[in-house]
């Protein structure tokens, strides 16, 4: 999936978080699963800054 790619980048930014966002309300699950790896491998970092804080609370609404 191109947007695990650049799930980083987009998450951070102040416009693409809420398009990752959107994504993970509207995908089922398992096809959520690369990006949930990605989040995994960077999660400190994530929830740390003010935008992609915003998706990681996202992913844990929707992880099961």
């Amino acid at each position: 999936m191109i947007i695990t790619n650049n799930f980083v980048l987009l998450a951070q930014s102040p416009y693409d978080n809420y398009a990752i966002q959107f994504l993970m309300e509207k995908l089922p699950t398992n096809e959520l699963n690369e990006i949930f790896d990605v989040l995994n491998e960077n999660i400190f970092n994530l929830s740390l800054q003010q935008f992609s804080s915003n998706v990681v609370e996202k992913s844990f609404e929707k992880m099961d």
